[in-house]
């Protein structure tokens, strides 16, 4: 079993209450348990991008394809093909290089 990323579990404790964070940490752990099709911390970026702290999202895009789940997170952050393989806080720095403080 893999472990969940350092980055992707500061994630969730930043966003999600207390009650939540138990939910959030088991569905992600699955991701890690059970393997896909797609890399487990690549869905996870994916999931908690696109959810923003809400858990009913989470819920919603666990029954989608995970292809669909990072192509929608990809074009939601503007940058088709970065795929969220890196960790969250290496994504802020690409976007305040490529962006700027805007």
């Amino acid at each position: 079993m893999n472990q969940i990323n350092l980055d992707i579990l500061e994630r969730i404790n930043a966003e999600y209450s207390n009650e939540d964070q138990k939910e959030v940490l088991l569905i992600i752990g699955n991701l890690f348990k059970k393997g896909s099709m797609v890399g487990p911390a690549q869905l996870a970026r994916s999931l908690l991008f696109l959810a923003n702290g809400n858990l009913n999202l989470i819920k919603q895009f666990m029954n989608k394809d995970p292809r669909d789940v990072i192509l929608i997170a990809e074009r939601k952050a503007g940058s088709p093909g970065h795929f969220f393989n890196l960790p969250f806080d290496e994504i802020d720095q690409f976007f305040e290089k490529l962006y700027g403080n805007e």
